[in-house]
């Protein structure tokens, strides 16, 4: 087995999978929240004529993430019929949900090496998934989201792959013999780990609290302004325009006198 193997390589084929869904994913989201959302943006009424107001980079974002989509695909399939051809005894289903082309137990030392990594994802999974939910409680915009997991994603394999990659260099070791003083070096890093991640915690929780509480008393000032200002206008006969605000700014109130 080499580099070369192309069950090495599946992790590195992923990842360029998911760097192109995420260059399209972001014209994908734009294109979703046009079609069941609103159009009013997507057309400007001019002088005798309606034009379209293209989102151009949603649209090169799309156009150049399907087109990079559509050339892997070719690609790994290509590359996968070869394989298959010159491994019919190893040969990768196209598709499957079970056991995963990466996955090698030709014998022990494989299957042990292939176990070892993926419980390293699933460390990776375990202390990366409870900050990302805790994330989705703030209001961004869908695709941040996506973008985090497939992020989340490609460490998965590049992590994979770097195992996988050790052991084909000669660099891996599966001896579970370690001395005390190693083993107190590794207890020791694992406590400081431990209180990085708890101060990390405290000061990322803090923070949020801190933001979400002045914000929301910056929307309550703003609001009770806004109010005042309405009634304002209309007592004085004209008409105002509310402009709802996004996340980063607030609502505003426009009189125009009639």
């Amino acid at each position: 087995m080499n580099k070369k193997d192309f069950r090495v390589q599946i992790p590195l084929w992923n990842i360029a999978l998911l760097v192109s869904l995420m260059i399209w994913s972001y014209g994908a989201v734009c294109a979703f929240d046009m079609e069941f959302y609103t159009f009013d943006d997507v057309f400007v009424i001019g002088s005798n004529e309606v034009l379209i107001n293209w989102n151009i980079p949603a649209v090169v974002s799309f156009l150049i993430g399907f087109s990079l989509f559509v050339a892997f695909t070719f690609a790994y399939f290509i590359k996968l019929n070869r394989y298959n051809k010159e491994n019919p005894h190893k040969q990768i289903p196209t598709f499957t949900f079970l056991k995963l082309g990466e996955f090698m137990e030709d014998d022990e030392m494989l299957r042990q090496v292939t176990q070892n990594a993926t419980k390293k994802v699933y460390i990776l999974y375990a202390q990366v998934l409870p900050f990302l939910i805790f994330f989705m409680f703030l209001p961004f915009n869908r695709y941040i989201f996506i973008v985090c997991l497939l992020i989340i994603m490609i460490l998965h394999q590049a992590l994979y792959y770097r195992e996988i990659n050790q052991y084909i260099n000669g660099k891996y070791s599966l001896s579970q013999e370690i001395s005390q003083s190693e083993k107190s070096k590794n207890d020791l890093k694992t406590q400081k780990f431990q209180k990085g991640m708890k101060v990390f915690s405290i000061v990322f929780i803090v923070m949020i609290l801190t933001v979400s509480t002045g914000r929301i008393l910056l929307i309550k000032n703003n609001s009770d302004a806004i109010m005042i200002k309405a009634e304002k206008c209309m007592d004085q006969t004209g008409t105002f325009f509310y402009e709802s605000g996004s996340l980063f700014t607030l609502s505003t109130v426009t009189c125009e006198e009639n």
